[in-house]
């Protein structure tokens, strides 16, 4: 995108300093909700691997508490199987499809302490996004450096050309990373829009 003339001096350094964190999520699909036999239904665990987290569906929390369900565990379930954030995320986006849900499978194994191979028969599928990888993301949500937050945040919301120009997006927001903050600078830019269009056609 050419930009001409450029935005103000402190916006241009926000642009070319403030970076996007790359993250990699990648589903299962399991014949059995093999977590659900260990008790697990919910929450997540932390490893220091190369998974980093696990995720677990509660769906059928409400069914197993009133006692409805307790062969629900041998029904298909959907598992996050790994979100990664940084340079785990790098690392296991830069294997092929095919090794990388086998290094991921290995992985939770050890974390629930189940023979090696066992998930080899329960995983019937499973789907993987890298951000990085993404059109028109290229990385999965705006990282602030020590520092940076109180030095950028004010100048990555603020408009430019003489409040012609709006931004909007995580990255614009206190709540960056997360989707309320997105929607939250959304709504921030239309009603500034809204403003300032009325102003400027007073101005002409």
């Amino acid at each position: 995108m050419v930009i001409q003339p450029s935005f103000a001096g402190k916006k241009s350094q926000v642009i070319r300093e403030v970076y996007y964190e790359n993250a990699q999520k990648t589903l299962f699909l399991c014949k059995e909700r093999f977590w659900e036999k260990q008790g697990i239904r919910g929450g997540s665990s932390f490893t220091d691997g190369v998974i980093e987290v696990v995720s677990y569906p509660q769906d059928y929390n409400r069914s197993i508490t009133k006692g409805k369900g307790n062969a629900l565990h041998d029904k298909r379930g959907v598992l996050l199987a790994s979100y990664n954030i940084g340079e785990d995320a790098y690392a296991l986006g830069n294997i092929s499809p095919f090794i990388q849900r086998e290094i991921i499978k290995r992985e939770i194994e050890k974390v629930h302490g189940l023979t090696e191979g066992y998930l080899d028969n329960i995983v019937i599928d499973s789907k993987t996004i890298d951000w990085v990888r993404e059109p028109w993301f290229f990385g999965a949500f705006q990282m602030f450096l020590p520092g940076q937050k109180k030095d950028f945040l004010y100048s990555t919301f603020k408009p430019e050309y003489d409040n012609r120009v709006f931004f909007a997006g995580e990255h614009t927001s206190v709540k960056n990373a997360w989707m309320q903050g997105a929607l939250q600078s959304g709504m921030a830019a239309a009603n500034d829009v809204a403003y300032y269009s009325m102003i400027h056609k007073y101005q002409r």
